[in-house]
Protein backbone atom coordinates (compact mmCIF):
# COMPACT_ATOMS: atom_id res chain seq x y z
CA UNK A 1 0.00 0.00 0.00
CA UNK A 2 3.41 2.49 -0.92
CA UNK A 3 1.03 3.94 -3.29
CA UNK A 4 -1.12 5.83 -0.91
CA UNK A 5 -0.03 9.36 0.31
CA UNK A 6 0.61 9.97 3.83
CA UNK A 7 -2.84 12.37 4.01
CA UNK A 8 -4.39 8.94 2.86
CA UNK A 9 -3.15 6.91 5.34
CA UNK A 10 -4.43 9.53 7.56
CA UNK A 11 -7.93 9.00 6.43
CA UNK A 12 -7.40 5.06 6.34
CA UNK A 13 -6.15 4.79 10.02
CA UNK A 14 -9.26 7.13 11.08
CA UNK A 15 -11.92 5.11 9.38
CA UNK A 16 -10.16 1.84 10.41
CA UNK A 17 -10.68 2.80 13.98
CA UNK A 18 -13.79 3.97 13.93
CA UNK A 19 -15.18 0.47 12.05
CA UNK A 20 -13.89 -1.41 15.09
CA UNK A 21 -14.77 0.64 17.93
CA UNK A 22 -18.40 1.00 16.64
CA UNK A 23 -18.61 -2.86 15.64
CA UNK A 24 -17.19 -3.66 19.44
CA UNK A 25 -20.39 -1.86 20.83
CA UNK A 26 -22.85 -3.46 18.61
CA UNK A 27 -21.01 -6.52 19.70
CA UNK A 28 -20.54 -6.40 23.33
CA UNK A 29 -25.09 -5.37 23.26
CA UNK A 30 -25.72 -7.99 20.98
CA UNK A 31 -23.49 -10.48 23.44
CA UNK A 32 -24.34 -9.13 26.88
CA UNK A 33 -26.93 -6.95 26.99
CA UNK A 34 -29.29 -9.21 24.71
CA UNK A 35 -27.40 -13.02 24.98
CA UNK A 36 -27.78 -13.72 21.15
CA UNK A 37 -24.73 -15.74 19.73
CA UNK A 38 -26.19 -15.62 16.29
CA UNK A 39 -25.50 -11.92 15.84
CA UNK A 40 -22.69 -11.44 18.33
CA UNK A 41 -21.09 -13.80 15.69
CA UNK A 42 -21.52 -12.26 12.36
CA UNK A 43 -20.14 -8.66 13.92
CA UNK A 44 -17.14 -10.10 15.75
CA UNK A 45 -16.38 -11.62 11.83
CA UNK A 46 -16.85 -8.41 10.22
CA UNK A 47 -15.29 -6.43 12.83
CA UNK A 48 -12.34 -8.86 12.05
CA UNK A 49 -12.47 -8.23 8.51
CA UNK A 50 -13.47 -4.86 7.99
CA UNK A 51 -11.71 -3.31 10.66
CA UNK A 52 -7.93 -4.43 9.23
CA UNK A 53 -6.16 -4.18 5.88
CA UNK A 54 -5.91 -6.32 3.46
CA UNK A 55 -2.58 -8.77 2.96
CA UNK A 56 -0.05 -8.56 5.35
CA UNK A 57 0.12 -4.30 5.64
CA UNK A 58 1.58 -3.90 9.10
CA UNK A 59 -0.22 -1.86 11.10
CA UNK A 60 3.08 0.40 11.90
CA UNK A 61 2.54 1.97 9.08
CA UNK A 62 -0.88 4.06 9.91
CA UNK A 63 0.71 4.19 13.00
CA UNK A 64 3.60 6.65 11.63
CA UNK A 65 0.88 8.47 9.86
CA UNK A 66 -0.96 9.23 12.81
CA UNK A 67 -1.11 12.66 13.62
CA UNK A 68 -3.71 13.19 16.57
CA UNK A 69 -2.51 16.14 18.03
CA UNK A 70 -3.02 17.94 14.31
CA UNK A 71 -6.41 16.65 13.67
CA UNK A 72 -8.51 19.36 13.28
CA UNK A 73 -11.73 17.59 13.92
CA UNK A 74 -10.90 16.94 17.32
CA UNK A 75 -11.94 19.87 18.84
CA UNK A 76 -14.92 19.60 16.55
CA UNK A 77 -18.20 19.08 18.32
CA UNK A 78 -21.40 17.20 15.67
CA UNK A 79 -23.18 16.42 18.79
CA UNK A 80 -22.17 13.02 18.67
CA UNK A 81 -21.04 13.31 22.08
CA UNK A 82 -24.23 13.75 24.19
CA UNK A 83 -25.65 10.66 26.39
CA UNK A 84 -28.03 7.97 24.12
CA UNK A 85 -31.86 8.72 25.19
CA UNK A 86 -31.87 4.92 24.83
CA UNK A 87 -29.97 1.23 23.85
CA UNK A 88 -31.44 2.26 20.35
CA UNK A 89 -30.30 5.03 19.92
CA UNK A 90 -26.39 3.77 20.78
CA UNK A 91 -26.94 0.77 18.55
CA UNK A 92 -28.43 3.51 15.68
CA UNK A 93 -25.29 6.32 16.82
CA UNK A 94 -23.23 2.51 16.22
CA UNK A 95 -23.91 1.41 12.97
CA UNK A 96 -23.87 4.98 11.44
CA UNK A 97 -20.81 5.45 12.67
CA UNK A 98 -19.38 2.39 11.00
CA UNK A 99 -21.78 2.42 7.43
CA UNK A 100 -19.96 6.15 7.48
CA UNK A 101 -16.83 4.85 7.94
CA UNK A 102 -17.14 1.94 5.46
CA UNK A 103 -18.30 4.13 3.13
CA UNK A 104 -14.91 6.32 3.22
CA UNK A 105 -13.67 3.51 2.84
CA UNK A 106 -15.28 2.23 -0.12
CA UNK A 107 -14.69 5.66 -1.77
CA UNK A 108 -10.86 5.58 -1.05
CA UNK A 109 -10.75 1.84 -2.58
CA UNK A 110 -11.46 3.89 -5.71
CA UNK A 111 -8.34 5.82 -5.59
CA UNK A 112 -6.47 4.39 -9.03
CA UNK A 113 -3.71 1.91 -8.29
CA UNK A 114 -5.05 1.53 -4.49
CA UNK A 115 -4.72 -1.93 -3.30
CA UNK A 116 -7.73 -1.34 -1.12
CA UNK A 117 -10.99 -3.80 -1.71
CA UNK A 118 -13.91 -1.39 -2.48
CA UNK A 119 -16.34 -4.44 -3.35
CA UNK A 120 -15.76 -5.37 0.15
CA UNK A 121 -16.30 -2.70 2.14
CA UNK A 122 -18.97 -2.26 0.10
CA UNK A 123 -20.39 -5.88 1.07
CA UNK A 124 -19.53 -4.84 4.67
CA UNK A 125 -21.94 -1.72 4.65
CA UNK A 126 -25.10 -3.81 3.55
CA UNK A 127 -23.80 -6.34 5.73
CA UNK A 128 -24.40 -4.14 8.59
CA UNK A 129 -27.74 -2.53 7.54
CA UNK A 130 -29.07 -5.93 7.93
CA UNK A 131 -27.54 -6.68 11.23
CA UNK A 132 -28.40 -3.00 12.65
CA UNK A 133 -32.06 -3.82 11.66
CA UNK A 134 -31.98 -7.40 13.53
CA UNK A 135 -30.33 -5.64 16.83
CA UNK A 136 -32.36 -2.80 16.90
CA UNK A 137 -35.49 -4.97 16.50
CA UNK A 138 -34.20 -7.99 19.25
CA UNK A 139 -33.10 -4.93 21.59
CA UNK A 140 -36.89 -3.28 21.26
CA UNK A 141 -38.75 -6.70 21.97
CA UNK A 142 -36.36 -7.19 25.39
CA UNK A 143 -36.50 -4.20 26.48
CA UNK A 144 -40.75 -4.48 26.83
CA UNK A 145 -40.64 -7.88 28.03
CA UNK A 146 -38.05 -6.37 30.91
CA UNK A 147 -41.02 -4.21 31.34
CA UNK A 148 -43.57 -6.73 31.28
CA UNK A 149 -43.53 -6.68 34.87
CA UNK A 150 -45.64 -5.91 38.01
CA UNK A 151 -49.79 -4.89 38.61
CA UNK A 152 -50.97 -6.09 35.13
CA UNK A 153 -54.71 -4.13 34.51
CA UNK A 154 -57.43 -5.54 31.99
CA UNK A 155 -59.33 -2.37 31.19
CA UNK A 156 -62.87 -3.92 29.91
CA UNK A 157 -65.21 -2.04 27.59
CA UNK A 158 -68.30 -3.93 29.23
CA UNK A 159 -67.50 -3.14 32.58
CA UNK A 160 -66.51 0.74 31.55
CA UNK A 161 -70.41 1.55 32.62
CA UNK A 162 -70.03 4.77 30.56
CA UNK A 163 -66.94 5.84 32.33
CA UNK A 164 -63.91 7.48 30.43
CA UNK A 165 -61.55 5.16 29.84
CA UNK A 166 -58.61 7.51 29.60
CA UNK A 167 -59.25 8.21 32.99
CA UNK A 168 -59.58 4.73 34.06
CA UNK A 169 -56.00 4.11 32.82
CA UNK A 170 -54.50 6.61 34.71
CA UNK A 171 -56.73 5.81 38.18
CA UNK A 172 -55.50 2.39 37.14
CA UNK A 173 -51.36 3.65 36.36
CA UNK A 174 -51.75 5.90 39.61
CA UNK A 175 -52.49 2.95 41.78
CA UNK A 176 -49.49 1.06 40.39
CA UNK A 177 -50.26 -0.72 37.07
CA UNK A 178 -47.31 -1.32 34.83
CA UNK A 179 -49.20 -2.54 31.77
CA UNK A 180 -52.48 -1.99 30.41
CA UNK A 181 -54.41 -4.48 28.42
CA UNK A 182 -57.49 -3.31 26.67
CA UNK A 183 -60.53 -4.95 26.34
CA UNK A 184 -63.71 -4.95 23.87
CA UNK A 185 -65.63 -7.48 23.23
CA UNK A 186 -68.81 -5.31 22.64
CA UNK A 187 -68.24 -2.27 20.63
CA UNK A 188 -67.79 -2.18 16.53
CA UNK A 189 -63.97 -1.60 15.49
CA UNK A 190 -64.70 1.97 15.24
CA UNK A 191 -65.03 2.29 19.16
CA UNK A 192 -62.72 -0.20 19.64
CA UNK A 193 -59.75 2.23 17.59
CA UNK A 194 -61.21 4.98 19.66
CA UNK A 195 -61.13 4.20 22.89
CA UNK A 196 -57.53 1.80 22.25
CA UNK A 197 -56.39 5.61 21.16
CA UNK A 198 -56.75 7.25 23.66
CA UNK A 199 -55.39 4.40 26.76
CA UNK A 200 -52.71 4.19 24.28
CA UNK A 201 -51.80 8.18 24.83
CA UNK A 202 -51.88 8.10 27.77
CA UNK A 203 -50.02 4.91 28.57
CA UNK A 204 -46.95 5.94 26.15
CA UNK A 205 -47.08 9.67 28.72
CA UNK A 206 -46.25 7.45 31.81
CA UNK A 207 -44.49 5.09 30.06
CA UNK A 208 -46.22 1.82 30.97
CA UNK A 209 -47.05 -1.13 28.35
CA UNK A 210 -50.28 -0.80 26.26
CA UNK A 211 -51.61 -4.28 25.23
CA UNK A 212 -54.70 -4.89 22.64
CA UNK A 213 -56.77 -8.00 23.30
CA UNK A 214 -57.98 -10.07 20.45
CA UNK A 215 -58.42 -7.35 18.00
CA UNK A 216 -55.00 -7.26 15.31
CA UNK A 217 -56.00 -4.43 13.26
CA UNK A 218 -56.35 -2.41 16.63
CA UNK A 219 -52.97 -2.99 17.72
CA UNK A 220 -51.71 -2.47 14.62
CA UNK A 221 -53.38 1.11 13.84
CA UNK A 222 -52.25 2.42 17.54
CA UNK A 223 -49.21 1.14 17.33
CA UNK A 224 -49.79 -0.84 20.74
CA UNK A 225 -46.29 -2.16 22.64
CA UNK A 226 -48.53 -6.00 21.94
CA UNK A 227 -51.69 -8.39 21.56
CA UNK A 228 -53.10 -10.77 23.37
CA UNK A 229 -55.29 -13.96 22.07
CA UNK A 230 -57.41 -16.29 23.61
CA UNK A 231 -57.91 -19.83 22.28
CA UNK A 232 -60.19 -18.96 20.09
CA UNK A 233 -59.27 -15.99 18.68
CA UNK A 234 -56.51 -15.67 15.84
CA UNK A 235 -54.00 -17.94 15.46
CA UNK A 236 -50.95 -17.88 17.66
CA UNK A 237 -48.56 -18.24 14.83
CA UNK A 238 -50.71 -16.57 12.44
CA UNK A 239 -50.71 -13.43 15.21
CA UNK A 240 -47.39 -13.94 14.98
CA UNK A 241 -46.19 -13.40 11.55
CA UNK A 242 -48.79 -10.65 10.93
CA UNK A 243 -47.33 -8.14 14.33
CA UNK A 244 -43.76 -6.70 13.71
CA UNK A 245 -41.10 -8.78 15.14
CA UNK A 246 -40.65 -5.94 17.97
CA UNK A 247 -43.97 -6.35 19.50
CA UNK A 248 -45.38 -8.85 22.43
CA UNK A 249 -47.52 -11.48 21.69
CA UNK A 250 -49.70 -12.92 24.33
CA UNK A 251 -51.82 -15.99 24.45
CA UNK A 252 -54.13 -16.94 27.10
CA UNK A 253 -53.77 -21.01 28.29
CA UNK A 254 -56.08 -22.87 30.37
CA UNK A 255 -53.37 -25.69 30.54
CA UNK A 256 -49.41 -26.38 30.53
CA UNK A 257 -50.16 -28.00 27.51
CA UNK A 258 -51.86 -25.12 25.81
CA UNK A 259 -48.57 -22.99 27.18
CA UNK A 260 -46.51 -24.55 26.13
CA UNK A 261 -47.96 -24.75 22.75
CA UNK A 262 -48.44 -20.66 22.15
CA UNK A 263 -44.40 -20.41 23.36
CA UNK A 264 -43.71 -23.06 20.34
CA UNK A 265 -46.09 -21.20 17.90
CA UNK A 266 -44.43 -17.80 18.63
CA UNK A 267 -46.18 -15.99 22.28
Amino acid sequence: MENLSRDTWRIVDANLNRISEGLRVLEEIARLRLNDSAITQQLKTLRHQAGRLPGDEPRLSLLIARDAAADVGKAMNAGDGKNAGNIIDLITANARRVEEALRVMEELAKINNSVLDSESYRAARFSLYTLEKELAIKASLNDKLERLRGLYVIIDAEYLRGRNPAEICRAAIKGGARIIQYRNKVNGIRRRLADAEVIFEVCQKYDVLFIVNDSLEVALATGADGLHVGQDDLPVDIARRLLPPDKILGCSARTVAEAKQACKLGA
